[in-house]
């Protein structure tokens, strides 16, 4: 059972259709022949479709190769020698760039969680004379809490300051209206599209400067040739997501119910708040070292993470979970479990008995 869809989610059921029914050939979409113009049409319909779901124009949308490249984009593309205000908990492509800019003399303000979230006072608190860009994610994707921080962007635009929100885990899967943003990014293999492709959103009014030269793809942003195929999925899968947000969240719900249940009466403890994503939950077991867990359930075939997918190679306890939590039993015992519309319910309870079984079976080993 693949419970890790926060890294990578089950494609939805027309992705299947999409594949089978792509052309021998896809011109590139940057060529001036009638064939590259056809291309490059479906690319704009596409940018259109994405640009309707997030309540902007089909202008402010750029296609690149990940979330990660888009993130990088913004973060070294905007900051100067300024002040930026962000998060103790943001995901490694964006805390790694404003590491980046860090050495190159920029000022750093890591805001930390209170209760597990932040609020929109704690970041005007915050605020100084020479703060240029506020960045902060839509939702943790470790933990699943949600950082709506209400009327921020209004107050932001009032001073002049770049409000960009990592949405990786949102679009798909919530209703998200991009448009009193400065930018976002997406990621469509987060909502069950192929890989190799992310989205930005830029205000039309933000002035971004190009990472590198090239052939002047994405009106100069991001030069290279666009992942067609993965664009235009990622427009056909949306379209299908979108009138099904609600019944689709109702039903990763009970899912994320099912294993908060099954970790309650095992005695495990959760960081996720309440009112967090339906999509992902944390659970800590503070007995059992989380990759020990990890391990022991992929041999029963049944696969969650120990923390992002993009912090796994490292071995040192995740920086996310410090944010969380200063007890190193929860943060060295925690696991992400993530799902997807797609998935079985009757499937995933019986992973949560599996999961069960499991954890009492490890006690049993260090009695």
């Amino acid at each position: 059972m693949y419970l890790d869809h926060a890294a990578t989610a089950r494609y939805h059921p027309i992705v299947r259709s999409f594949l089978a029914e792509l052309p021998d050939l896809l011109p590139n979409s940057s060529s001036s022949h009638g064939a590259g113009i056809q291309v490059r049409r479906k690319v704009d319909k596409t940018r259109r479709i994405i640009a309707d779901a997030l309540g902007v124009y089909p202008e402010e949308i750029y296609f690149t190769g990940s979330a990660t490249e888009g993130n990088a984009i913004i973060h070294l593309g905007l900051s100067k020698r300024a002040h930026i205000i962000t998060s103790e908990v943001e995901h490694s492509s964006v805390e790694q760039n404003l590491l980046m800019v860090e050495s190159r003399g920029a000022e750093v303000t890591r805001l930390p969680l209170i209760d597990g979230t932040l609020s929109t006072e704690q970041v005007l608190e915050a605020l100084k004379p020479n703060t240029r860009l506020v960045s902060i994610m839509t939702i943790n994707n470790e933990v699943g809490n949600r950082f709506q921080l209400e009327g921020l962007s209004e107050e932001l635009k009032k001073r002049n300051i770049h409000f960009h929100r990592d949405g990786v885990q949102s679009l798909g899967k919530y209703p998200i209206q991009a448009h009193d943003y400065g930018s976002a990014v997406f990621s469509p293999h987060k909502f069950g599209s192929l890989e190799g492709v992310g989205i930005v959103y830029i205000h039309r009014e933000a002035r971004i400067s190009p990472l590198y030269g090239g052939g002047g793809h994405e009106r100069g942003l991001r030069s290279g040739t666009l992942n067609v195929p993965a664009i235009l999925c990622a427009g056909v899968v949306l379209q299908e997501l979108l009138p099904h947000l609600e019944e689709y969240r109702e039903k990763v719900e009970r899912m994320r119910s099912m294993v908060l249940k099954t970790g309650a009466e095992l005695g495990g403890t959760t960081l996720s708040r309440e009112n967090g994503s339906s999509y992902l939950v944390h659970m800590a077991f503070e007995d059992l070292p989380a990759e020990v867990i990890v391990n022991a359930l992929s041999a029963e075939e049944i696969y969650v993470s120990a923390g992002s997918a993009c912090s796994n190679s490292s071995k040192k306890i995740s920086r996310v979970m410090r944010g969380f939590s200063k007890n190193p039993s929860i943060v060295s015992g925690s696991l992400r479990f993530s799902f997807s519309p797609f998935d079985d319910e009757e499937e995933v309870l019986a992973a949560c008995l599996k999961i069960r079984d499991t954890i009492i079976e490890l006690r049993r080993g260090i009695v």
